[in-house]
């Protein structure tokens, strides 16, 4: 396995910080939204969207177990 260390791009990490950020905030607003308000459409974007992100978040995990399993 090769691993190729490189230097840390700050303005990537801050971008994604951002978009993290963004996201726990779209989530706590629609949690606090009653269901009532919600657009039929939006709500189905946004459970394909949480299955989306939980198979990448999932991807992610694994990969850091190998990576851990290997060094």
């Amino acid at each position: 396995m090769d691993i190729e260390i490189r230097p840390r791009n700050k303005f990537k990490e801050h971008l994604s910080n951002l978009h993290d950020k963004s996201e726990d905030i779209l989530f706590f607003l629609i949690r606090k939204t009653p269901d009532k308000l919600i657009p039929p459409f939006f709500m189905t974007w946004f459970e394909n969207y949480l299955d989306k992100r939980s198979k990448e978040l999932q991807q992610e995990i694994i990969r850091q177990q190998w990576k851990q399993a290997y060094l």
